[in-house]
């Protein structure tokens, strides 16, 4: 059976072992509660089983369980397919009765509050094809996602009257499904506020993410080129906004923080979150 030693020791009652010159001998024992003529029979049963397992081919007998181990893997992996094609083009399809009900929103708050709303449903999608890439499914590359996010923000705010520059740099770091999940959507909130407020009444805006990485800390800041805190403004990372609640509540999850300060001469706003190494759970590429 190749429990060995230790491993009868473990199962049996009692157990002696007797050496000499002879050789050694060992006894164990095992209760049970069995009447004599079921102890009887499960012990032909027994010797029925180590029988049989003696004129079986171990090589065979490996053979057969590696074949079914890689039927059952198949089969897990067809299923995965499937279930990552449907979940797919069920956020497409609510994606696009999002699109639907915006164009037909009567005021515009309803339709700021639909193309929000598809914003955060895109940065899902992106999230879940990039997990879907990965050969584990359960990790990804930050970077790439990120510049997905940025440019679906920036295709839904650029307008014929105010074109939209998003440029992301940094580490390149791999990150587990649910953290990526976190920082994907917290720099799509980022990124949507700054595109909402930072650039009214001009022709141009630009913005920049960076992702750094550094003693224990993850950071990834948002900063914009626009209007900037004015003296006497509630700081954004107070609000009761959905968005910011979302981002309070992800940057607490992974033990982080919240900064937020105007650029330099008052210009533009910049908001760095962190988020604490040991708790995103980086992958090694």
């Amino acid at each position: 059976l190749g429990l060995g030693l230790r491993g009868v020791q473990r199962i049996a009652d009692r157990l002696d072992v007797e050496s000499g010159a002879e050789g050694t001998r060992i006894r164990a024992g095992f209760d049970t509660r069995l009447s004599v003529a079921d102890t009887a029979q499960t012990a032909a049963a027994i010797g029925d089983a180590l029988a049989a397992l003696r004129r079986a081919d171990p090589a065979a007998m490996l053979a057969q369980q590696n074949r079914d181990l890689l039927d059952a893997l198949e089969e897990r992996d067809l299923l995965m397919a499937e279930v990552h094609h449907r979940t797919k083009n069920n956020l497409a399809l609510v994606t696009g009765l999002m699109r639907l009900s915006r164009s037909a929103a009567a005021t515009e708050e309803t339709k700021k509050v639909l193309r929000d709303l598809e914003l955060r449903v895109k940065a899902i999608t992106a999230i879940h094809d990039q997990l879907q890439r990965a050969a584990a499914a359960d990790s990804a590359a930050l970077l790439p996602l990120l510049r997905d996010v940025a440019e679906q923000t920036r295709q839904a705010f650029s307008t014929p009257d105010q074109e939209i520059e998003i440029v992301v740099e940094g580490d390149a770091l791999h990150l587990t499904g649910s953290a990526v999940t976190d920082l994907a959507l917290a720099a799509g909130e980022l990124l949507t506020n700054a595109c909402k407020h930072a650039f009214t009444g001009r022709a141009h805006g630009r913005l920049e993410v960076r992702l750094r990485r550094a003693d224990g800390m993850l950071t990834l800041t948002v900063a914009d080129d626009g209007c900037g805190l004015a003296p006497g403004m509630e700081r954004p990372e107070r609000s009761e906004s959905l968005g910011w609640r979302m981002i309070r509540t992800m940057v607490q999850k992974h033990a982080g923080f919240i900064r937020t300060a105007n650029g330099e001469e008052g210009g533009g706003l910049s908001v760095e979150l962190g988020f604490g190494e040991a708790q995103l759970g980086l992958v090694d590429p």
